[in-house]
């Protein structure tokens, strides 16, 4: 059998060498591709964890729902360098002033931290239901944004911006902020008035003969009760029976 085998080889030597090669280049082959792959995977990973992304939104103001505010935040992990902004069609923040005027749009960002954000006033919307409502009225439009990572890689996105989910919105209770801006401004005006004598504070006075006088009237408690627990003692000498029986 092996005397079989062995002659089958020397026989066949060149086909199986044919073959043998054929196998080693399509490892090869299948190798090279899934290190090409690996190395793909790789460097977008790399991006995620380092390019940057800026979004562009608009929100309600914290304090008070119908002023809306337009926000400018990068959400990568990367710094965004070189932002430049741009809206079409152009919208009118209040009479004869446009967003295109405003800092961030017409000189941009240079530079965006991770995670910072940019809020600027946009519009009060305020008995404007109806307008926003209209599909080609003013409040639709879109910003794009444009900008570089640290890698000087070039983005670019676009944001449709619509006010319709902001109708109909409220909110319950005082925000956080609005209620210490309150609480201060309380504590100013008090302190206004006692600077100008308006008002005087209350102030019991504590003076040593007060302390001497409480001292005192601990001392004759504590005698009062050592005296009252004296008389309630039994009498130390036992009591004897003087009657004798015959």
């Amino acid at each position: 059998m092996i005397n079989d085998i062995i002659k089958f080889v020397n026989e066949n030597s060149g086909v199986i060498s044919l073959l043998f090669s054929l196998v080693v280049t399509l490892s090869t082959v299948f190798y090279v591709r899934l290190t090409a792959k690996l190395v793909r995977e790789t460097k977008l990973m790399r991006r995620a964890q380092t390019d940057p992304h800026v979004a562009v939104r608009i929100e309600p103001n914290e304090s008070w729902q119908h002023v809306i505010m337009l926000v400018v935040e990068n959400v990568g992990p990367g710094p965004a360098y070189n932002v430049r902004l741009s809206i079409k069609p152009d919208f009118e923040m209040e009479q004869g002033k446009l967003l295109s005027d405003i800092g961030i749009f017409r000189h941009g960002i240079s530079y965006l931290a991770s995670g910072h954000t940019i809020k600027t006033y946009l519009t009060m919307i305020m008995g404007k239901a109806e307008q926003i409502q209209q599909p080609d009225g003013k409040y639709n439009f879109t910003i794009a944004a444009s900008y570089e990572s640290v890698t000087h890689q070039k983005f670019e996105q676009t944001y449709p911006i619509n006010f319709l989910h902001l109708l109909g919105l409220s909110r319950i209770g005082t925000p956080h902020l609005q209620t210490i801006a309150n609480d201060i401004e309380k504590i100013k005006d008090a302190v206004e008035k006692l600077q100008s004598g308006w008002s005087k504070l209350k102030v019991d006075v504590y003076t040593e003969e007060d302390r001497d006088n409480e001292r005192k009237e601990i001392e004759e408690e504590r005698k009062t009760i050592f005296a009252e627990s004296e008389k309630q003692k039994p009498s130390s000498s036992p009591k004897t029976d003087s009657t004798t029986t015959g």
